[in-house]
C-alpha cells in the first residue's frame, strides 16, 4: 500500500513540477554561448532580461516590465 501511494505521489509531483518561469524583479543574464530553455511559459513581471545568448520558450512569452534587452535568433 505504501509503495502504491509513493508511486501516485511521484506521478503527481512530475505533473505539477512542469511550471513556468516567472521573473518578478530579478536580472536574468544569458551569457554568450549559453542557452536558457524554458519548457513551458516565461513571464517577465518586473525585472530585466539581458539575452546575449539563446533563449528558447516552448510556451507563451510575456513581458510586462518593458526594460528588457532582447536579441532574437531565428
Amino acid at each position: 500500500m505504501k509503495r502504491k501511494l509513493l508511486l501516485l505521489l511521484a506521478g503527481f509531483a512530475w505533473f505539477s513540477s512542469q511550471g513556468q518561469l516567472v521573473n518578478d524583479g530579478a536580472t536574468i543574464v544569458i551569457q554568450p554561448g549559453a542557452t536558457l530553455f524554458v519548457e513551458s511559459n516565461f513571464q517577465n513581471v518586473s525585472g530585466t532580461l539581458n539575452n546575449q545568448g539563446t533563449m528558447e520558450v516552448m510556451g507563451d512569452f510575456s513581458n510586462d516590465a518593458g526594460s528588457s534587452n532582447y536579441q532574437w535568433q531565428d
